[in-house]
């Protein structure tokens, strides 16, 4: 099957977006949050890439956070079965 990539020009805007999803994150996860980070092509100033802001956290309590998210909205996708990996991209709002 044939998979069409979006690939567009920088957005000056992805760090904004970034910033604004981490603070609904933070709200989300409580003091379950240690760190939130803007990782990925998107991070990158003036990198053409697909448009999808990839962030990563780090939590006191794994075992607590697909909860948490799942209470604000968010969808969980399921892990790559990865050790210690809850969720990356997989989980959406």
């Amino acid at each position: 099957m044939l998979r069409i990539i979006e690939v567009v020009p920088y957005d000056p805007l992805w760090p904004q977006l970034f910033e604004e999803e981490a603070a609904l994150i933070k709200e989300a996860l409580e003091e379950n949050i240690i760190e939130l980070h803007h990782i990925g092509s998107t991070s990158v100033p003036g990198l053409s890439t697909k448009p999808i802001i990839d962030i990563i956290a780090t939590v006191k309590h794994p075992d607590k956070t697909i909860t948490l998210l799942r209470a604000h909205g968010y969808t969980y996708h399921g892990a790559y079965n990865l050790p210690f990996v809850i969720f990356s991209e997989n989980m959406v709002r």
